[in-house]
């Protein structure tokens, strides 16, 4: 059985965002970013909700043509493009980029997910 393993980025005082959603609080450099692609790379599918799909799909097909991104940014491109995705919303018709929208949260459905096999 797979298991669902949470990441978040979140400050001390409890902040995932600023106003406009801005996110420029998240500090990822190359080494936590290639220790990160070495997890992500045994993990068989990426499960999102809507917003946090919509950030992703936003910049990662396209970024590892931008011959100034780093080595850990191109591989993890990479692993986002070709990684199952599973998108959690009730208000979006449909996404790219090998994912799967699922549009209530139905915990049976889930455990049918988390049944399959598949890495961690």
């Amino acid at each position: 059985m797979r298991k669902i393993i949470l990441m978040m980025s979140v400050s001390l005082d409890g902040f995932f965002e600023g106003p406009g959603r801005d996110i420029s609080r998240h500090l990822v450099n190359d080494e936590l970013l290639g220790h990160l692609n070495d997890r992500f790379r045994t993990m068989s599918a990426f499960m999102s909700g809507r917003i946090t799909h919509e950030l992703m799909a936003g910049s990662w097909p396209t970024a590892d043509q931008d011959p100034e991104l780093p080595a850990p940014m191109v591989e993890f491109a990479g692993i986002w493009r070709g990684m199952p995705k599973f998108v959690f919303s009730r208000t979006l018709t449909g996404a790219g980029w090998n994912t799967t929208v699922i549009h209530d949260v139905v915990p049976e459905q889930i455990a049918e997910l988390q049944a399959q096999p598949g890495g961690g």
